[in-house]
């Protein structure tokens, strides 16, 4: 059965009402009832000014008088339906959109780092109805703007399934491609038909767009499910913006990590709306206490951002703290921040906080690339009980990959979905390869792959290596940077680095000659050490 929204949609912008409805119920109707109606013309003439002069009109005629007064009614009330219906119509559907005033519109969160202003993402927002799905992204700066790269906007969306591609967030079965260059906008809709990581989607109908300044705004001929999870992706060459998940004009929860000290800042920002929050846990590597867990707990409804600070002590050694899970009525995503650690150790702790490598010489990097996500700026290697361990930090983020792993270059550059004649990668990852030479003439190879600074997976020798490498991923002072653990007595006498992306494209850094231990604080060195410290002391009293 038909949806209001459909009926509507059918009598007021496809015509069947207002040409079909209109035209033939006013012409025909009027005409036929009047006219050859019940009383015709001659008994609505004769009745009320006809031989009797000034006489009332019989009954029959009475009768017939009070249904043309009705007939005249039920015209009146179709007409202002109409006209209403064309009045509404013509707001909704204003430039091939609809009137997005008073619909829910999402900011992003924090988009400062973003350093091409058209694909800058500053709100979004979306709609259902009339059988469309309505979508706004509004830009720091117009989207079709002319680049090297073309700019490429990505509405993920996953609709009633669970499976779809994985882009760290949510899983898409739908994407609203939009392409913006030379002043122009394109776009299609899609569905998938990949694995879950490979980029496979397959084109699956047309959508009706237009841009006005910043913004830009248009409609696919379909709906998604009431819970339905979209994110949206804007990109250009290796710049890309990457929003929080949202509803469809529902409520949206954003939360945000920060650490100083030892103090863990959780900051809740509400996109749209009122938010109740129940629960909030944290999960620790180790054991960790918390002073004051109470705040923790029924935080309440909250309107507006709200910091909680957690004071933690790490009970032994060292500790990694992060935001585990949100309890809300909200659609949540956490922008994972880097995991708090209580430094108290000796050597180094793989978890992505890299103060225990202050003292650890480094090299600095000659590579030069387009990419800065690959981009190597210093690297290291040292020795602690007997295992090696490995840093390295590149201008921008480690391990980015791409969400949307697609080559964009413009059609003066080759063209083609690919561009420049290049093909379309598969995966999305960006890889960090560790080359190393043994003392005994070996050779080995540590590969790591990820995106959105998140592991997808470690080998040793084309092998799986999680037992024995780890890996941390953070940011180390305006670096992206990378530690790794290598388990094992390998005696290393050569290294390099080789950071490739997902467009195939690499820098190589390479250091040859032993490598030092890791410093540390042990009792052997203690004992000589406060000797030394004591002899002019010594030697004081004596003089005295």
């Amino acid at each position: 059965m038909a949806s209001r929204d459909d009926e509507l949609k059918n009598s007021t912008v496809k015509g069947k009402g207002s040409n079909g409805g209109f035209v033939n119920g006013l012409t025909n109707g009027l005409t036929n009832g009047l006219t050859n109606g019940n009383s015709k013309t001659n008994g609505l003439v004769n009745g009320q000014n006809g031989k009797n002069g000034n006489n009332k009109p019989k009954r029959g005629m009475m009768k017939t008088f009070r249904g043309r007064m009705a007939v005249w009614a039920v015209i009146g009330v179709v007409l202002l339906l109409i006209f209403g219906a064309f009045a509404f119509s013509a707001n909704m559907f204003k430039g091939g959109g609809i009137n997005w005033n008073g619909i829910n519109k999402y900011a992003d969160v924090d988009t400062s780092f973003i350093s091409v202003s058209s694909v800058n993402i500053t709100q979004y927002a979306f709609h259902q109805g009339y059988g469309n799905f309505y979508f706004y992204i509004e830009f720091n700066s117009k989207f079709s703007e002319s680049n090297e790269y073309k700019n490429l906007a990505y509405i993920f969306i996953q609709s009633g399934s669970s499976t779809g591609y994985k882009t760290g967030y949510i899983n898409a079965n739908y994407l609203i491609r939009i392409e913006g260059f030379n002043g122009a906008v394109t776009g299609s809709l899609m569905t998938y038909n990949g694995t879950g990581y490979d980029w496979n989607w397959i084109t699956s109908g047309g959508i009706s767009i237009s841009e006005s300044g910043n913004t830009i705004q248009g409609y696919v001929k379909t709906t998604f499910s009431s819970d339905a999870r979209i994110m949206v992706v804007a990109q250009n060459g290796y710049v890309q913006d990457i929003t929080p998940v949202v509803g469809i004009e529902k409520t949206s929860l954003v939360v945000l990590q920060s650490y100083s000290g030892d103090k863990m800042n959780i900051k809740l920002i509400p996109l749209y709306g009122t938010v109740n929050i129940n629960d909030i846990s944290v999960g620790a590597t180790s054991n960790v206490e918390i002073t004051n867990p109470s705040v923790l707990k029924n935080v309440g409804e909250i309107s507006s951002p709200k910091t909680i600070t957690l004071n933690i002590q790490a009970t032994t050694g060292s500790a990694k703290i992060w935001v585990k899970s949100v309890s809300s009525d909200a659609f949540t995503t956490t922008i994972w921040g880097y995991g708090y650690r209580k430094y108290i150790g000796k050597g180094i702790v793989i978890d992505g906080i890299f103060d225990d490598w202050k003292n650890i010489p480094k090299y600095s990097s000659t590579s030069s690339v387009k990419n800065p996500n690959i981009e190597m700026e210093n690297y290291a290697n040292t020795t602690y009980s007997g295992n090696n361990y490995f840093y390295l930090s590149v201008v921008g983020s480690m391990l980015n990959g791409n969400i949307a792993p697609e080559m964009s270059k413009t059609q003066s550059s080759g063209g083609g979905t690919g561009g420049g004649g290049k093909p379309m990668p598969k995966y999305p990852y960006d890889y960090a390869e560790i080359d190393f030479t043994t003392s005994n003439g070996y050779t080995h190879k540590i590969k790591i792959w990820g995106y959105n600074g998140v592991v997808m997976g470690i080998q040793l020798d084309g092998k799986n290596a999680e037992n024995i490498v780890k890996v941390g991923v953070g940011k180390d002072g305006k670096y992206g940077a990378l530690e790794v653990e290598l388990q094992g007595s390998y005696k290393i006498k050569s290294y390099r680095f080789v950071m490739t992306d997902w467009s195939g494209l690499h820098s190589i850094a390479t250091k040859s000659g032993p490598v030092e231990e890791a410093p540390e604080f042990s009792s052997t060195i203690a004992v000589p050490l406060l000797f030394i410290l004591a002899v002019p002391i010594i030697l004081r009293r004596r003089i005295r």
